[in-house]
C-alpha cells in the first residue's frame, strides 16, 4: 500500500523537514511530497508529484 503525505499538512507546522516526525506513521522524510495549489477560492485543486514504482509479485 502506499501513504502519501502532503507536505502543507498541519501536523508540519511549516515546516515538513523539521517536523515530520511528529506523526508516527512516517517514517521518512521522503514519504513527505509537495503540493501545488491552484483553482479558485473555495474550489481549490492539489497537485503532486511522486515516482510509481510497480513490483510483479
Amino acid at each position: 500500500s502506499t501513504q502519501l503525505y502532503f507536505a502543507t499538512d498541519e501536523v508540519f507546522d511549516g515546516n515538513p523537514d523539521r517536523n515530520y516526525s511528529k506523526d508516527p506513521l512516517i517514517t521518512s522524510r521522503t514519504l513527505v511530497r509537495p503540493v501545488t495549489l491552484t483553482g479558485q477560492p473555495g474550489n481549490p485543486n492539489a497537485s503532486v508529484e511522486f515516482e510509481l514504482v510497480l513490483e510483479k509479485a
